[in-house]
C-alpha cells in the first residue's frame, strides 16, 4: 500500500506544471531568504556572498527535497546527505556557514539569521520555529532523507 501511494505521488510530480511550481517556489524562497540575510547580516566580500547565495539556494532543496519531482530526487538526495553529514560532524552547523564565518573573521558565536528568525519576529506562530529548527534539524533531515530514499526506491523499481 505504501509502495503504491509513493508511486502515485512520484507520477504526480512528473509533469511540467509541477516542475515549474517546485522550481518557482525554490526561487521565491531563495530570494526572500537571501535578501533578508543580506540586509541584516554584515557584508564581507564577494567570495562570502557567493557562498551565501549557494547556501540559501541549497536550503530549499534540503528542506523541500522530499517534494521534488521524481527525476530530481538523486540531486536533492546528494544535497540532503551533504547537509546531514555537515550538521552531524560540525555540531549542528553547516559547513558553508563555517567557511563564511572563518573567511570573514566573524566571532565564534556570531549567528546568521535565516527566514525562520524573521518568521519568529512576526509572532505569527505560537512557538519559535527558529529554535525548533536548530534543535530538531538533524532529526527532521533524517526523516526527509528516509522519505527521499523511499521515493527513489519506488522510482527505480517501478520504471
Amino acid at each position: 500500500m505504501l509502495y503504491e501511494l509513493i508511486s502515485e505521488f512520484n507520477k504526480f510530480t512528473e509533469n511540467i506544471f509541477y516542475l515549474k511550481l517546485y522550481l518557482g517556489a525554490a526561487v521565491l524562497l531563495f530570494i526572500i531568504s537571501f535578501m533578508l540575510q543580506f540586509f541584516h547580516d554584515k557584508y564581507c566580500d564577494l567570495y562570502s556572498e557567493i557562498i551565501r547565495i549557494i547556501h540559501h539556494f541549497i536550503l530549499f532543496f534540503i528542506y523541500c527535497g522530499a517534494f521534488a519531482p521524481s527525476n530530481y530526487l538523486v540531486i536533492v538526495f546528494i544535497f540532503s546527505v551533504l547537509a546531514f553529514l555537515s550538521w552531524t560532524m560540525q555540531n549542528n552547523t553547516c559547513f558553508l556557514t563555517t567557511i563564511e564565518k572563518n573567511h570573514c573573521h566573524y566571532k565564534k558565536n556570531y549567528r546568521f539569521h535565516d527566514i525562520a528568525y524573521y518568521i519568529d519576529n512576526l509572532k505569527l506562530l505560537p512557538f519559535k520555529i527558529d529554535k525548533l529548527n536548530l534543535r530538531y534539524r538533524i532529526l527532521l533531515l533524517s526523516i526527509l532523507n528516509i522519505i527521499i530514499l523511499l521515493r527513489l526506491y519506488v522510482y527505480f523499481t517501478s520504471n
